[in-house]
């Protein structure tokens, strides 16, 4: 089984390019905590060629 951190990036992977998220959106959608959203978007800030467009 995936690591809730591993969902989290799995979702973004799957979004287009130029989709806007949020920290308490993933949180919600994902169920997971907003600190475990959040680490989890700044590492896929890091991946290539994912580009996000990342508010609160």
């Amino acid at each position: 089984m995936s690591t809730k951190h591993a969902k989290i990036l799995d979702y973004i992977k799957k979004l287009a390019i130029g989709d806007k998220i949020s920290v308490r959106g993933i949180a919600k959608i994902l169920k997971v905590s907003e600190g475990t959203a959040y680490r989890a978007i700044r590492d896929a800030d890091n991946l290539e060629p994912v580009n996000l467009s990342l508010y609160r």
